[in-house]
């Protein structure tokens, strides 16, 4: 038997509601309530960040990960994903690659026109799906 408590009806916890939330905000809004948060309850904020991705944090990865992680993404679901992005997270990536295969995947991105949020969300979630591959296959530190 699990030592667990049980979870009637398929509720959500009170920290997979707050992540749930958390994922429709914002980036600045976002981190302040963590920066709010982390004064009262710094274990809560670390279980937060475990759960927490956004596309923005590969823009964090050291150039040699970034690399990496951009050689196993397919380039199209690579040019969906970067439709709805900070100018910061793209010029990162486009500086990652070589010089033509920059150009040649900012004019797949301009190409594609508008997108659906739904398919560029999980574009971006198939990045990240790749990128905790590849950390938890040791080939990214984390």
């Amino acid at each position: 038997m699990s030592d667990k408590p049980k979870n009637p009806g398929g509720l959500k916890t009170g920290v997979e509601a707050v992540v749930e939330m958390m994922q429709h905000m914002d980036g600045p809004s976002r981190e302040k309530l963590m920066a709010n948060l982390q004064e009262r309850d710094p274990h809560l904020v670390a279980e937060l960040e475990k759960r927490l991705w956004t596309f923005e944090e590969v823009r964090k990865l050291e150039p040699p990960d970034l690399q990496l992680l951009l050689r196993e993404v397919p380039s199209k679901t690579l040019a969906l994903a970067l439709r709805k992005t900070s100018d910061e997270l793209k010029q990162a990536i486009f500086s990652n690659l070589s010089k033509r295969a920059g150009q040649v995947l900012q004019e797949d991105v301009m190409a594609l026109g508008p997108q659906k949020l739904s398919k560029v969300e999980e574009a971006q979630a198939e990045v990240g799906r790749k990128l905790k591959a590849l950390i938890a296959s040791g080939k990214i530190a984390k």
